[in-house]
């Protein structure tokens, strides 16, 4: 799948700009911004076995800092999500709760990209938002780093290069991440790197007024808190005014999550002042080179000028230390030009669906097969809509899926849903066909699911 988005090359490119954006009727609704009922605060905690709203069943529970994390399967779709549900008194608090959908809808607009976990969507169940986000199963780049799988070169410039990837299409979206840390840099088992958390994404040119959650007393330095980041990961200018900051905020955090890669350590103790120390190898056997040990240095510069400007320019120094170990650029180092409008539609469309909005979702699906006529995922959540919202006659939606059958003869994806319309047209006077009118279960571009 990968060969997709990648190709080999020698140098990085510049991320393309941003495409037109999407005019707010088409946009995924999230929550409305409402104050959930004091009965509500004591919400239901789910056990593992359970099945939620007959469409996710409970695997494991994680608690955080930030609330509670539920792994479970979506039953229709057939991959894990992690669910995730901020603390009672962020919730309960009507600036909090805003504060959420706000972030999780900045988080969904990013729409797909390799390096990216998507989040899906948010939907309140027991009047509290739950965040839907894709599950990657191999381990945070903590977890890496500390089970040493991080003293490999190669292995360490090819999650460096992801990363970069990652981040230049968020900041070309628009967007600062602003908790940058190993925790929140995901790996799939195959060492596909996976950016999560988004939850203090600000948009570059916002300058709406932000309030900070109140500092707890011997709260983890390395724990999301007050002031909108983390502070062992945060760049001088964040922990002076965490709410004026540029992207070069995210390239100071990244350099410290790379000092922790390849040194075993961050170089200050604070990251307010202090003189960068030369960087040592987590081993003694291990050879860093110079060209790595400048851009170490030069990530974590105090001063934001004296940083590189961008991840693209990051990622081209990362590259050549890449081949100039190897002898051969990394597999990541350069982006194929997907064109990912129609898969993000699709998407969009699925999430829109699960919150109940049908027509919106409906006319997602339409600009979404304009863009490519020929995606079979559109196709079929397109059919399936119209099938059980009744919004087309069972035998015109029948000669649809024929011809759409007949056009990709090796698919099999339209077969169960032809065959529940054949016995409904069979059945249409006798009322023994099966259930027309119910909650539809589409799909999502293969791209969202995990490999």
């Amino acid at each position: 799948m990968l060969s997709r988005f990648f190709k080999w090359g020698s140098k990085g490119v510049k991320t393309e700009e941003p495409g037109e954006v999407s005019p707010p009727a088409m946009a995924t609704r999230v929550l409305p911004a409402q104050q959930p009922a004091a009965e509500h605060i004591d919400h239901l905690n789910w056990l593992p076995g359970e099945i939620i709203n007959d469409r996710y069943r409970v695997e494991r529970i994680f608690s955080g800092a930030m609330g509670k994390v539920y792994i479970a399967e979506h039953l229709a779709w057939g991959v894990l999500m992690a669910i995730k549900v901020p603390r009672p008194e962020v919730w309960a608090d009507r600036e909090g709760l805003q504060r959420i959908l706000r972030e999780a809808n900045g988080w969904i607009s990013l729409g797909l990209h390799p390096n990216i976990a998507s989040c899906y969507y948010v939907r309140t169940i027991s009047r509290i938002p739950h965040i839907f986000i894709e599950y990657v199963s191999g381990g945070t780049l903590e977890e890496w780093i500390n089970r040493g799988r991080c003293q490999d070169m190669r292995t360490a410039l090819s999650i460096a290069i992801q990363f970069c990837n990652g981040m230049e299409y968020t900041h070309a979206k628009g967007f600062i991440h602003r908790d940058i840390k190993p925790q929140n840099i995901l790996l799939t088992k195959d060492g596909l790197v996976k950016i999560t958390d988004f939850g203090i994404l600000r948009l570059i040119r916002d300058n709406s007024r932000e309030v900070d959650a109140p500092q707890k007393n011997g709260q983890n330095k390395n724990a999301t808190v007050g002031f909108r980041g983390t502070p062992n990961y945060a760049s001088p200018e964040q922990l002076r005014n965490a709410h004026r900051v540029d992207r070069r905020t995210d390239i100071f955090s990244f350099g410290l999550c790379l000092w922790m890669m390849f040194c075993g350590k961050r170089p200050y103790k604070q990251n307010l002042e202090g003189t960068c120390p030369e960087p040592v190898a987590v081993k003694p056997e291990i050879v860093l080179p110079e060209s790595l040990k400048a851009i170490l240095k030069k990530c974590v510069a105090f001063k934001p000028d004296d940083r590189f400007p961008d991840f693209t320019e990051l990622k081209e120094s990362l590259n050549q230390v890449y081949l100039e170990l190897f002898h051969v650029a990394c597999p990541y180092a350069i982006m194929g030009k997907i064109d990912l409008r129609a898969e993000n539609m699709n998407n969009r469309a699925v999430s829109l669906a699960e919150l109940g909005r049908y027509q919106e979702a409906e006319s997602v699906l339409m600009h979404t097969l304009e863009i490519n006529e020929t995606m079979i995922e559109a196709l079929y959540n397109s059919y399936m809509l119209k099938w059980c919202k009744g919004a087309e006659s069972p035998e015109r939606l029948l000669r649809s899926i024929e011809a759409s059958k007949k056009r990709f003869p090796k698919l099999s994806i339209f077969d169960d849903l032809e065959k529940e319309i054949a016995e409904y047209i069979e059945h249409a006077d006798d009322g023994r066909g099966p259930e027309r009118t119910r909650e539809p279960q589409l799909l999502p571009a293969a791209q969202l699911c995990p490999s």
